[in-house]
């Protein structure tokens, strides 16, 4: 479905910007923080979307999509998370597993798909750059602040601050040296507010480290506040249960 005009102004004003051309599937219930922008991408997940991240037109967030941290750049036509289809079977149909649509609600029930065959969910970082048409498959977890370049199939796991590319997706470098690397994971600055970040000498990455460990310890630095909402057929909903956003914050400690 895609929402009307009442619903993309609600949302605007909760800090959401959604387009008109998004289609939201009737499974998906997307968790998501103010300060995300959604253009026209599909989406299917049961997952999240953290603060400060965008998702640019033409692309699916599919049902095996955990989550998407704080801060990500998705350019047009990323595909994450899609379906799996078995190689070593006697056929590659999902009528085997008893999927939807090819089969009765009795014969699913007594032929559902192996769970020890169902790959983890796709687990994308906080700062994850993924270059326009990349195909993310199931099982893969990207970490922070890595790099996917355009065009990349991810078919494994991507270390963070990792540089990726190519069909399957391989190492190209390190974004930092090892010890950068360490000081960034330690410092976790996509728990702050961009405000609280301006200042730093960004493109200067030695000093821009340095920087954000005293603002870190002189306590300068502001948390994102803890806000969440509820994307679904049903519209756009603050979430008020303790349990639901001590579990998505949890994350962000």
């Amino acid at each position: 479905m895609k929402f009307d005009k009442q619903t993309i102004a609600a949302a605007a004003k909760a800090g959401i910007a959604l387009n008109s051309q998004m289609t939201l599937e009737k499974s998906a219930a997307v968790l998501v923080e103010p300060n995300v922008k959604i253009s026209s991408v599909q989406l299917s997940l049961k997952g999240s979307i953290g603060a400060y991240s965008y998702l640019r037109s033409g692309g699916r967030i599919a049902g095996r999509t955990e989550c998407i941290g704080r801060y990500c750049s998705i350019a047009p036509g990323v595909t994450i998370g899609d379906g799996d289809h078995p190689t070593d079977w006697l056929a590659t149909h999902p009528f085997q597993w008893a999927a939807n649509g090819w089969v009765t609600k009795e014969e699913r029930e007594t032929h559902r798909f192996p769970a020890s065959k169902v790959k983890p969910m796709v687990k994308i970082g906080n700062d994850v750059w993924i270059g326009a048409n990349v195909i993310v498959l199931s099982g893969v977890e990207i970490g922070d602040g890595a790099i996917v370049a355009a065009g990349s199939v991810v078919t494994r796991n991507v270390e963070p601050y990792t540089i990726v590319a190519g069909i399957p997706a391989k190492i190209i470098r390190p974004r930092f040296s090892g010890e950068i690397i360490t000081r960034l994971e330690a410092l976790k600055w996509w728990l702050y507010t961009p405000q609280s970040l301006f200042g730093v000498p960004f493109d200067k990455i030695e000093q821009a480290v340095s920087e954000l460990e005293r603002r870190k310890k002189a306590k300068t630095l502001v948390p994102i506040p803890q806000i969440l909402f509820k994307l679904s057929t049903a519209g756009l909903s603050p979430v008020d249960g303790m349990w639901e956003k001590h579990k998505y914050f949890r994350r962000y400690k």
